[in-house]
C-alpha cells in the first residue's frame, strides 16, 4: 500500500463505518416496522407472510447498502475529492493509489515514490476540507438512520400492544365458547378485564363481535348493563329478522320507545366495525331506516339499564331476572 492510499484510507474509514452504522439503523427500523405490521395482521397467514417478506427484503437492502457505502469511502472516490479540493490534475492522486496502475509503462520506482510523496502531501493538505464535506453527508445519514430506527421501534411497540389486546380478547372469546359449547349456543362475549386496555366505550367489543360472527347471518348486540332482557325478547327479534325482505335491523320497542338489544344482518358488519365513540349500533339504525323493523315487546326489560352496583342490588332484591 502506498502512502497516498494509506492516508486516503485513514480519511475515509471513519465515515465508512459511520455510514454503515446509519444503514444498519435504517434497516433495523424498516425491519421493526415490518414486524409491527405482522403483529397487527396476525394471525392471518397472508399478513404474516407479507411481514416476513418485507423483513427479508430490508435485510438484503441493508447488506447491499453497506457494501455501497464502503465503496463510497474507498481510496479512489476520496482521492477524487482531494483532487477537486486541491484543483489538481485528474489522476494526480488516484493514479498513485496502487503502484500496479503504472506497471509496464516504464515508470521507475524513484518516479513512483516521488509521485506518491507529492500525492500524499496533497491528501494531508486537503484533509480538513474533504473531511468536512464527508462529515456533512455522514451526519445526515446518521440522523436519518437513527430516526428510522426510532420510528420502527415505536411502531413495533404499538404492534406488540395491539397483539396483546387481541390475544386477551381472543382468550375471553375462547373461554366463553368452551363454557357454552355443550349447550349448542352460538354466543360472542367480550370482557374488559385487562386494565391496560385503552378502548373507546363499546368499540372494541363491537369489533370483536364482528370478527367472531363473520360466519353467521346476523349478530345480536347485547348490552351488559341490561339484565332484564329475556330470552323470549331475543327470540322475538330473531323471528322478525329477514334481510331478504328488508328486515336487516330488528329493534325492540316497548310502548313505541326503542330499546336494546339490536339484531343486525351480516351485510352491516363492515359498518359496525367502523363505529366510533360510545354509541354502539345507534348510528346504523339511524342511517338505514329502510332496513329497520321495530318489534314490540311484552316487558320493559329492553328499556331498563343498570348503571351502578346499588341499582343492581336493588334490582336483585325486587325483581326476578329471566335467564
Amino acid at each position: 500500500m502506498t502512502e497516498t492510499a494509506r492516508r486516503l484510507h485513514q480519511l475515509g474509514a471513519p465515515h465508512a463505518r459511520a455510514r454503515a452504522l446509519a444503514v444498519v439503523l435504517a434497516g433495523l427500523g424498516v425491519a421493526l416496522a415490518a414486524a409491527a405490521l405482522g403483529l397487527v395482521l396476525a394471525p392471518a397467514v397472508p399478513g404474516v407472510t407479507i411481514s416476513w417478506v418485507l423483513i427479508a427484503l430490508s435485510v438484503a437492502a441493508a447488506v447491499w447498502a453497506v457494501l455501497r457505502v464502503r465503496g463510497e469511502a474507498a481510496a479512489a472516490p476520496i482521492g477524487r475529492l482531494v483532487e477537486s479540493a486541491t484543483r489538481g490534475r485528474a489522476g494526480s492522486v488516484v493514479g498513485v493509489v496502487s503502484p500496479s496502475i503504472n506497471k509496464g509503462q516504464g515508470t521507475s520506482a524513484a518516479l513512483l515514490l516521488a509521485a506518491d510523496t507529492r500525492a500524499a502531501a496533497f491528501v494531508s493538505f486537503a484533509a480538513p476540507q474533504v473531511n468536512a464535506t464527508l462529515r456533512r453527508t455522514t451526519r445526515r445519514r446518521l440522523v436519518a438512520g437513527a430516526g428510522t430506527a426510532l420510528l420502527g421501534a415505536v411502531l413495533f411497540v404499538c404492534g406488540a400492544l395491539c397483539m396483546a389486546n387481541k390475544r386477551n380478547a381472543i382468550g375471553v372469546l375462547m373461554g366463553v365458547e368452551l363454557v357454552l359449547n355443550g349447550a349448542n349456543i352460538n354466543f360472542v362475549a367480550f370482557a374488559r378485564f385487562n386494565p391496560t386496555f385503552e378502548v373507546e366505550g363499546q368499540i372494541f367489543a363491537l369489533f370483536i363481535i364482528v370478527l367472531a360472527a363473520a360466519e353467521v347471518d346476523g349478530a345480536v348486540v347485547c348490552l351488559g348493563d341490561m339484565p332484564l332482557v329475556s330470552a323470549a325478547a331475543i327470540d322475538r327479534l330473531i323471528g322478525a329478522f329477514n334481510p331478504v325482505e328488508g328486515r336487516a335491523i330488528c329493534v325492540p320497542t316497548r310502548r313505541g320507545k326503542r330499546g336494546n338489544p339490536v339484531l343486525l344482518a351480516r351485510q352491516l358488519f363492515p359498518e359496525l366495525a367502523a363505529v366510533s365513540g360510545d354509541i354502539g349500533a345507534r348510528d346504523l339504525v339511524t342511517a338505514h331506516p329502510e332496513l329497520v323493523a321495530e318489534v314490540e315487546m311484552e316487558s320493559d326489560g329492553v328499556l331498563t339499564d343498570i348503571d351502578t352496583p346499588q341499582a343492581l342490588a336493588k334490582l336483585a332484591a325486587t325483581a326476578k331476572i329471566d335467564a
